[in-house]
């Protein structure tokens, strides 16, 4: 059971590094309930997931370029990833986020003001 993958969590070799300074019931969740879970739908082992990922990126699960693949299927992803503005939203912060670590970014304040006005 110590190598599952359970409910997005890699349980390996038996710790989980994750949870060294988790109080003792979430310690106890995390290696004793969690890696039954992947006897049920809500999960799935390690093995089985990284086949998974190996068939995607082998091509072996035809997938269109951007597809959202749950363990070997392909599923259309929420509603909510279709919008451009949530995707240009997305953009924009992953660029804020990411500036200060890039070389010869110069970065540039969104607001200038209390009122959140824009510079010019």
């Amino acid at each position: 059971m110590r190598d599952r993958l359970a409910v997005g969590r890699v349980l390996g070799g038996g710790r989980l590094r994750l949870a060294r300074n988790a109080d003792p019931v979430s310690r106890f969740t995390i290696r004793r309930i969690l890696p039954v879970m992947t006897l049920t739908p809500f999960a799935t082992s390690r093995n089985t997931a990284g086949r998974c990922l190996a068939e995607v990126v082998l091509g072996t699960i035809q997938a269109p370029t951007g597809s959202y693949v749950d363990r070997s299927r392909v599923k259309r992803s929420s509603q909510e990833s279709y919008d451009p503005q949530r995707e240009g939203e997305l953009w924009q912060a992953a660029e804020r986020f990411t500036a200060a670590w890039l070389p010869g970014v110069v970065r540039r304040p969104t607001t200038t003001s209390k009122t959140g006005s824009t510079p010019d």
